[in-house]
């Protein structure tokens, strides 16, 4: 029985660093795209975290362009980063055609935010997080 309270941290875990590190068009349709997103997650902490729910909204110029809800259980290595895939749904909306549009005109970077939560199964409470990158393209 103590061997499982090991695992229950006594602070607050820190919130995990997310961001997108892929985003591949699974489906094309007229009015909603079908993308797989790849977020980072880090886990800044020292210990790791046993992760069954991430929920994110990606945003760029204050419009959302993607949302979704990861349910698959994850542990996030203490101090690493660890690939989480989302399936999402996408409407068609400014913010995702400038998205598309700066990877098909060969741009290399776009703006972005990510907002959204984690639920760990050793944490009472949803973990808050909000990331500001700028996706970088390889051109490849």
């Amino acid at each position: 029985m103590l061997a499982g309270c090991n695992t229950i941290p006594t602070n607050k875990p820190l919130a995990p660093v997310v961001e997108v590190a892929d985003v591949k068009l699974v489906k094309l349709g007229l009015f909603e795209q079908n993308l797989d997103f790849t977020l980072d997650v880090f886990n800044p902490n020292n210990f790791d975290l046993p992760l069954n729910t991430l929920e994110f909204i990606a945003s760029s110029d204050e419009q959302a362009f993607a949302n979704g809800v990861g349910e698959q259980a994850v542990l996030l290595r203490a101090n690493e980063s660890t690939p989480v895939i989302i399936n999402v749904q996408a409407q068609t909306n400014r913010a995702l055609r400038n998205l598309l549009s700066s990877v098909l005109s060969g741009e290399n970077t776009f703006a972005y935010n990510v907002t959204g939560f984690v639920k760990l199964d050793n944490w009472p409470a949803r973990i808050p997080f909000n990331v500001d990158k700028v996706l970088a393209f390889d051109g490849s």
